[in-house]
C-alpha cells in the first residue's frame, strides 16, 4: 500500500497558482483580453511591415491570441535557439501572445524570423 501514496504535495506550486490567480482577478478579464487584442494588432502589423506571411483568417471576429506563420526549413530550432517561445504545427509557426508579453517581445520575434530568412 505505501507504493500508492502520492508523496508530498508541491507548496511552492500551489502558491505560484494562487498568485497567478490572484493577478488575474486583479487586472480583470477586461482589460487581458484588450491587452492581448492590442499585442495581436501589433503582431499582425509588424508581421505584414516586415512582408512574412501569416497563414490563415486573423480578423478580429475569429481569432485568438494565437498565429501561426509559414515555417520554412530550420526555422523552428533558429527561434528556440534564441530562446523565442512558439511551436512548430503542420509546417506552420504558432505563437501565441498573453496579457504578460510585451509589445518588445513581439519585435524580438519578428526580427528573429526576417534574421533567419535573410541568412537562408
Amino acid at each position: 500500500m505505501k507504493s500508492y501514496e502520492p508523496g508530498h504535495h508541491d507548496h511552492v506550486t500551489f502558491h505560484r497558482l494562487g498568485f497567478a490567480l490572484q493577478t488575474i482577478k486583479e487586472l480583470g478579464q477586461d482589460f487581458i483580453y484588450l491587452r492581448i487584442t492590442e499585442l495581436m494588432d501589433y503582431l499582425i502589423e509588424q508581421l505584414q511591415e516586415a512582408q512574412i506571411s501569416i497563414v490563415g483568417d486573423f480578423y478580429n471576429e475569429n481569432r485568438l491570441g494565437i498565429l501561426a506563420i509559414e515555417s520554412k526549413e530550420g526555422l523552428f530550432q533558429h527561434l528556440l535557439s534564441k530562446r523565442v517561445e512558439a511551436s512548430e504545427r503542420g509546417g506552420n509557426i504558432r505563437i501565441g501572445v498573453h496579457y504578460y508579453n510585451t509589445e518588445e517581445d513581439v519585435d524580438v520575434f519578428v526580427k528573429e524570423v526576417n534574421n533567419f530568412t535573410l541568412s537562408s
